[in-house]
C-alpha cells in the first residue's frame, strides 16, 4: 500500500468526491460572508481552498473560518476533528487547517482585507 503524507492510497481514493460533497456549501457560507473561494491542488490528499474578500462587508478571517467550520460539520455529520492554525503565508494570507475526523483535510488560506483607497 503506498502513502504519502498522513492518508494510505486507498483511503484518498474517496477524498475528491468528498470534497466536491462539501465545496458547495462551503461556497455558499463564503459568500454570504463576503468571500470568493477558488479550489488549487489535486484534492488527492486535502482540498485547498483560497478564500479572497469580495465585498466592502467581508468579516474578519476567524469569522469565515468559525463559519466553514461549522458548515462542514452540518454535511459531513461528523464534524471537525482538530482545527490547526493559522500559519502567516506570503502576501499576508493566513492559513487554517481543519481536520476532517481523521479522513482527510481542508486547507483553508485567507487572504487580507486590504485598505479602502480614497
Amino acid at each position: 500500500m503506498s502513502t504519502k503524507g498522513f492518508f494510505p492510497s486507498q483511503e484518498r481514493r474517496a477524498f475528491p468526491a468528498m470534497y466536491a460533497m462539501l465545496y458547495p456549501g462551503i461556497v455558499e457560507t463564503a459568500n454570504e460572508l463576503g468571500y470568493a473561494l477558488a479550489l488549487h491542488g489535486s484534492l488527492s490528499r486535502d482540498m485547498d481552498v483560497v478564500a479572497i474578500p469580495w465585498t466592502d462587508t467581508a468579516v474578519d478571517a476567524e469569522v469565515l473560518v468559525g463559519a466553514i467550520k461549522e458548515r462542514v460539520a452540518g454535511c459531513q455529520g461528523t464534524g471537525v476533528a482538530a482545527l490547526r492554525g493559522p500559519s502567516e503565508k506570503p502576501w499576508g494570507r493566513r492559513a487554517w487547517a481543519l481536520m476532517l475526523q481523521g479522513h482527510g483535510y481542508i486547507d483553508l488560506s485567507v487572504m487580507p482585507k486590504a485598505v479602502p483607497r480614497d
